[in-house]
C-alpha cells in the first residue's frame, strides 16, 4: 500500500494542473470554509466539505492550512487508500480467502480508470469509499438505519448514491421486510434532506438542475454507445480480465447478492444515459466488479487451459474488440501511445502464455505488469491536459489590465481570482472587438483547451491585425493534436 502511495504522489508531479471539475469542487470548498456554498454550485457539498477542511475557516479564506489543490489531492489519495482497504476487507468476508482478496485489491488499485480517477481532485474516490463502506456494512450487520445514514452519505457525494436506496429498497419490499425497508429510508432522509429542500427551494424542480440537464448537450449514437460497451470490457487494463466474467457467476450473485445485482444493473443502465462522464462512473463501480470477478478467474486457473471453455471465448472477444477500438476510436484507456502499446501487447501474449501453460504464478506476474503499463500510460496521456492554458494563465498573471476569457476548464477562473477580467459568452456579449473595447478589455486569453469551437475565436481571424496583437502564444502537440493557449493585446 505505501508503494501505491509512492507512485500515486510521484505521479502528481506530472500534472501540472487540475481538470475542469477540480476547481468547481475547490471554489465550493472555499464557499463551505465561511459557512456558506454557491446557489448555482450544481455539484453536491460533502467532497467540498472535505476540501474545507485545508483552510482555517476561523481566521480568513486567505490563510489555508495547505496548498489546496495539493490538500485536494491528499484528501483525494486518502479515499482512494480507503476505497482499497475495504475493498480488500470485502473480498475477505466473502470468501475468506487471502490469495482471492489480494488479488481483487491488486486488479482494483492498478485498474487505469481508477488509478487516473482517484488521482485527481473530484468525488468519484470519495463515492467509491462510502459505496464500499456500505457494501462491507451490509455484508457485516445489515443494520438497515445505518445502512441508510450511509446511503446518505453517498448521496451527498454524488447523486447516484440514490440508487443504493432503490436497489437495497427494492429487496426489502420484495421481501416483504418493511421495518428494513423504513430503516433505510430513514436513515437516508436524516442525511439527505437538507440537499434535497435546498435543491427544490434553488431549481423548483431538481431534475431540472444543471447537473441533470447535462446529458442533453451530448450527442448520442451508436459510437457514444460503445464508450459504455469499451470501458466495461476494458476497465481492468487488460485483454485477459474483463466483468464480462460476472456472467459466469450472475446466478450464485442473484441468489446470494441479490441487493448489489440490482444495483449493479440500475449503475450499468445509468451509464448509457450519462455517457458524457464516461469513462469516470466507472471509477467506483471497478472494486464491486473486481470483488465478484476475481473468482472465477482464480476457478479456472486452477483448472486446464482447454476446459475452460467461457474464459477463452472471452478472451477472444476481448482481444478483437480491443484492436477494432483502438483502430477505430482510441479512447484514452486502449492504452494509447506505440510504445505503450507495444509493450502492454508483448506483456498481454506472455500472460496468455502462460495462462495456457498452466503456471499460475507466472501468469498472475505478468498480468499485474500489463495492468500497470495501461495504468501508467492512461496517466501519462493525461499529464499535459490543460498545460498551454495554465502557462498561458501564468503569464497573464503580470499583465496590467482587463482581461477577457472564454476558458471553461476552470483554471483561467481559479488562478486570475482577484484580477479585472471579464468572462466572454457569445451569449453574454457581442462578438466583436468593439464589444470588448466598450468592457474596458486590454487583453484577451484564448486557447482550445476545452472546446475547439470556443469563444473569442473571432480574435484569431487573420482580418483582425489591425484590432488585435498576439502577444504570447503556448502550444504543445498531444498525440497529433495541437493544443494551443493565446493571448492577445486589444489595440485602441
Amino acid at each position: 500500500m505505501f508503494f501505491y502511495f509512492v507512485i500515486k504522489v510521484a505521479l502528481y508531479f506530472l500534472n501540472p494542473t487540475e481538470v475542469g471539475d477540480s476547481y468547481r469542487f475547490l471554489k465550493a470548498g472555499l464557499s463551505l470554509s465561511s459557512f456558506s456554498y454557491p446557489l448555482n454550485e450544481k455539484r453536491l457539498p460533502l467532497f467540498p466539505w472535505f476540501l474545507s477542511l485545508g483552510v482555517n475557516k476561523f481566521v480568513s479564506n486567505e490563510i489555508k492550512f495547505f496548498d489546496p489543490i495539493w490538500w485536494g489531492r491528499f484528501v483525494a489519495t486518502v479515499f482512494c487508500l480507503g476505497s482499497l482497504l475495504l475493498t480488500f476487507k470485502i473480498s475477505l468476508r466473502l470468501f475468506n480467502n487471502f490469495r482471492i482478496a489480494f488479488f481483487t485489491l491488486l486488479l482494483t488499485a492498478l485498474s487505469p480508470i481508477f488509478f487516473y480517477g482517484t488521482s485527481r481532485v473530484l468525488a468519484e474516490g470519495q463515492f467509491a469509499f462510502f459505496l464500499l463502506l456500505f457494501l462491507y456494512l451490509y455484508l457485516l450487520k445489515k443494520k438497515y438505519l445505518v445502512l441508510g445514514l450511509v446511503a446518505g452519505l453517498c448521496f451527498l457525494t454524488r447523486y447516484e448514491g440514490a440508487l443504493l436506496i432503490f436497489a437495497f429498497g427494492l429487496d426489502a419490499l420484495i421481501a416483504k421486510k418493511f421495518r428494513n425497508f423504513g430503516l433505510l429510508v430513514l436513515g437516508f432522509t436524516l442525511v439527505a434532506s437538507p440537499v434535497i429542500v435546498r435543491n427544490i427551494l434553488i431549481f423548483a424542480n431538481p431534475i431540472k438542475s444543471a447537473y441533470f440537464l447535462e446529458p442533453a448537450g451530448f450527442s448520442y449514437n451508436f459510437k457514444s454507445v460503445l464508450i459504455v460497451v469499451s470501458a466495461f470490457l476494458f476497465c481492468f487494463g487488460n485483454l485477459l480480465i474483463s466483468p464480462l466474467l460476472l456472467i459466469t457467476s450472475i446466478k450464485k450473485l442473484l441468489v446470494e447478492h441479490r441487493p448489489i445485482f440490482f444495483y449493479l444493473i440500475m449503475s450499468i443502465a445509468l451509464f448509457f444515459f450519462w455517457i458524457a462522464a464516461m469513462p469516470r462512473l466507472f471509477v467506483y463501480l471497478i472494486p464491486v466488479f473486481a470483488i465478484f470477478t476475481v473468482p472465477p478467474v482464480l476457478e479456472t486457473l486452477s483448472k486446464p487451459w482447454f476446459k475452460s471453455k467461457f474464459y477463452l471465448i472471452t478472451l477472444f472477444i476481448n482481444t478483437i474488440v480491443f484492436i477494432l477500438f483502438r483502430m477505430e476510436y482510441r479512447y484514452h484507456f486502449l492504452v494509447l501511445g506505440k510504445w505503450f502499446l507495444l509493450v502492454f501487447l508483448v506483456l498481454s501474449v506472455a500472460t496468455m502464455l502462460f495462462f495456457i501453460a498452466d503456471k499460475a504464478k507466472l501468469f498472475l506476474g505478468f498480468l499485474a505488469l500489463s495492468i500497470l503499463v495501461s495504468a501508467v500510460a492512461y496517466t501519462i496521456r493525461f499529464k499535459d491536459v490543460y498545460r498551454t492554458v495554465y502557462q498561458a494563465v501564468l503569464f497573464s498573471k503580470d499583465l496590467d489590465g482587463k482581461i477577457a476569457y472564454s476558458d471553461e476548464t476552470g483554471i483561467t477562473s481559479w488562478y486570475l481570482a482577484g484580477h479585472d477580467t471579464l468572462y466572454f459568452d457569445d451569449t453574454d456579449g457581442e462578438e466583436s472587438v468593439d464589444f470588448l473595447r466598450s468592457q474596458s478589455v486590454k487583453y484577451a486569453l484564448v486557447t482550445n483547451e476545452f472546446d475547439e469551437y470556443r469563444r473569442l475565436i473571432f480574435l484569431e481571424r487573420e482580418d483582425r491585425e489591425n484590432d488585435v496583437e498576439l502577444v504570447k502564444k503556448f502550444t504543445i502537440n498531444d498525440g497529433g493534436y495541437i493544443r494551443y493557449s493565446k493571448i492577445f493585446r486589444l489595440k485602441y
